[in-house]
């Protein structure tokens, strides 16, 4: 399991998202690939 470490431009630009489907399918990449990324899905 990988751990993220965001820049502060990048935690700005996270918070001004205001789509909740948006922000809901980064949140869901960034689970997918900071988990077992050598498994094929």
């Amino acid at each position: 399991m990988y751990e993220f470490r965001f820049t502060k431009a990048a935690e700005k630009y996270f918070k001004k998202i205001r789509e909740k489907g948006l922000k809901a399918a980064y949140r869901s990449a960034l689970n997918k690939i900071s988990g077992d990324s050598y498994t094929e899905s």
